[in-house]
C-alpha cells in the first residue's frame, strides 16, 4: 500500500498541513527527508526571486527560534507527551506561541512503514517541524534496526525525545556532533534507566547504534533552524548553507563527493553521501478536502563553516549523481572574506570535484546571483539561488539548488536589493514558550481540545 506524506505525522500536525494547503503525497518514507512547501515559495524558486525566499525563511525561523530557545534552557524539558488517536500511540512535542494556537511545532514519534523494498512494517524514528505561518512541513525519518523493536513505539518517541532534546542543547552550547551526540545518548541512557522506562539490557543493546541514529534523525528536519539559531544568538563565523531540493518524480540522486576550501561541516561532523529520493505524483487527500498543487520534494541540508576564520572565508563543491550513474550535476560556491561570493552549476559529472572547483571557466559570471543548466543526457533543470554576495551581518549564506524545477523568464534578474536577515540582538532573543503540563489541554489546528498526558519531560534533570 503506498505512503504518503502526511501518513507519517502526528495528527495534529497533519490536521494543521491539511488546514493550510499542503497535499499529501505518495512518497518513500523508508529513511530520507521530506519537505512540503506552499506555491508562492515554490514558484519564488523558479523565479530566482530570494526576497520572497528569505520573507518565508524569516516567517519560519520566527515560529521555530523560540522552541530553540526553549530547548537552550530546558533541555528535553521544551518537550510535552501527547496521544495520537489514529494509531494509539504516544509522542513528544515542542510547540511555539500560544499554546492553544501553536505557531511552530516540533515533534519526536515512532510510527511504522512499510516501505518499498521491504517485505515487513518496521518502526521509523522522526524528527519533525512545520511552521504554520510559513505553511512549511518537514521531516526526516530514520529506519530503526531489529535491536530497537523491543519496546513500544510510544518508549521509543520517549527515548528519542529524549536524546533528541540533550543533543540540540549540546549543539547550541558549543559542542561538536560527535560529542553532543555521545554526551546527549548517555545521559539519556542513564537517566531511561533509572526511571524504569527502559531496562538496562534494552539500552546496551541500542547504546552502540543510538547516537549516530539520533544524528541521522535531526539532520534533516531540524538542521537549517538549528543553524539559523546559532548563527543568530551563538556565533558569528562564516557559514554556507547548500540546501538541494529534488523535484524529480522518477529519478534518486545521491550527493557522492565532495571538496572544501577552507571548510567543514558544521559541528565538526565528517561528509557522508547523502540520497534525495524521488518525489510523490499522485495527491490524495481525506474526504471533503480541496485538492491543491503538489509541493513536495525530498531534500539534503548541508551545512558549512570557515576552518580559519581570520580574514578567511571558505568554498564548497559537491558532485550529485543519478541512481544509475550515467548522469548527474556538480556545483560549488565560494564565500571569500573580501569581495563577492561566485557560485557554478555544471550538468555533468566528466570532471572530480576538485578539478571542477579550480576550474575558473565554471564558474557563473561575476555578480550572478542566479544559475542554471540541465543535465546531459536527461535534459532536467537545475536551478541555482543565492541569498546574497556579501555584506550580510549574520555571515550565513544559502545555495539552493532545485532539481526538475523549470526556470520562470525572469529567474536570471538580479535582485533591486540584497534581502537581509533579521538578526536579533542579545535582548530581542525569542520568548520562552510555556510547556503544557499534565491534564492541560492543547487546542489542536481544527479546534478541538487534547489533554497532555504527561510534560514537560522530566529527563532534563539528568546531569549531561
Amino acid at each position: 500500500m503506498p505512503s504518503r506524506i502526511l501518513d507519517f505525522v502526528p495528527d495534529m500536525v497533519r490536521q494543521a498541513a491539511l488546514r493550510q494547503g499542503v497535499a499529501n503525497v505518495e512518497v518513500d518514507t523508508s529513511a530520507t527527508s521530506m519537505a512540503s512547501i506552499p506555491s508562492a515559495l515554490k514558484e519564488a524558486y523558479r523565479a530566482g526571486n530570494y526576497q520572497t525566499i528569505q520573507e518565508y525563511n524569516d516567517k519560519s525561523t520566527s515560529d521555530m527560534n523560540p522552541i530553540y530557545e526553549n530547548i537552550h534552557q530546558n533541555q528535553d524539558g521544551a518537550f510535552f507527551k501527547i496521544h495520537n488517536e489514529s494509531d494509539n500511540r504516544d509522542y513528544w512535542m515542542s510547540i511555539s506561541g500560544d499554546w492553544l494556537k501553536p505557531d511552530g511545532y516540533m515533534w519526536c514519534y515512532c510510527p511504522d512503514s512499510a516501505s518499498s523494498g521491504r517485505a515487513a512494517t518496521t518502526m521509523v524514528a522522526q524528527v519533525g517541524t512545520f511552521s504554520t505561518n510559513a505553511q512549511t512541513l518537514g521531516i526526516s525519518n530514520k529506519i530503526l534496526e531489529s535491536s530497537w523493536s523491543n519496546v513500544t513505539s510510544s518508549t521509543m518517541a520517549t527515548v528519542l525525545a529524549s536524546i533528541v532534546g540533550k543533543y540540540l542543547y549540546n549543539r547550541i552550547s558549543g559542542m561538536v556532533i560527535d560529542q553532543a551526540a555521545a554526551s546527549a545518548t548517555a545521559a539519556a541512557g542513564e537517566y531511561l534507566v533509572e526511571a524504569g522506562i527502559i531496562s538496562s539490557a534494552f539500552w546496551a543493546g541500542i547504546a552502540g547504534t543510538a547516537a549516530g541514529l539520533i544524528v541521522g534523525a535531526v539532520v534533516g528536519a531540524a538542521a537549517y533552524y538549528l543553524v539559523s539559531y546559532i548563527a543568530d544568538f551563538v556565533s558569528r563565523d562564516y557559514w554556507v548553507g547548500v540546501n538541494i531540493h529534488n523535484w524529480e518524480t522518477d529519478t534518486t540522486y545521491t550527493v557522492t563527493d565532495y571538496y572544501f576550501d577552507n571548510a567543514q561541516i558544521s559541528g565538526g561532523g565528517v561528509f557522508q553521501e547523502e540520497t534525495l529520493t524521488n518525489g510523490g505524483s499522485e495527491v490524495v487527500l481525506p474526504n471533503g478536502m480541496a485538492t491543491t498543487d503538489q509541493n513536495i520534494f525530498s531534500y539534503v541540508v548541508l551545512f558549512m563553516k570557515n576552518v580559519n576564520t581570520i580574514f578567511e572565508g571558505l568554498g564548497v563543491a559537491f558532485k550529485v549523481v543519478s541512481a544509475d550513474g550515467k548522469s548527474g550535476f556538480l556545483l560549488k560556491y565560494k564565500c571569500p572574506r573580501f569581495g563577492d561570493n561566485t557560485l557554478g552549476l555544471t550538468g555533468d559529472i566528466s570532471q572530480s570535484v576538485t578539478d571542477y572547483y579550480n576550474d575558473d571557466s565554471t564558474w557563473a559570471s561575476s555578480g550572478s546571483y542566479n544559475t542554471q543548466t540541465t543535465i546531459s543526457g536527461t535534459g532536467v533543470s537545475i536551478l541555482g539561488t543565492t541569498n546574497a554576495l556579501s555584506g550580510l551581518s549574520s555571515h550565513l549564506y544559502q545555495f539552493d539548488i532545485n532539481i526538475g524545477l523549470q526556470p520562470t523568464a525572469t529567474f536570471a534578474q538580479k535582485p533591486d536589493s540584497t534581502p537581509q536577515r533579521t538578526v536579533r540582538s542579545i535582548p530581542e532573543r525569542p520568548a520562552l514558550p510555556r510547556v503544557p503540563h499534565l491534564d492541560e489541554t492543547v487546542r489542536l489546528p481544527n479546534g478541538e481540545l487534547s489533554r497532555v498526558i504527561a510534560g514537560p519531560a522530566p529527563t532534563n534533570r539528568a546531569k549531561l
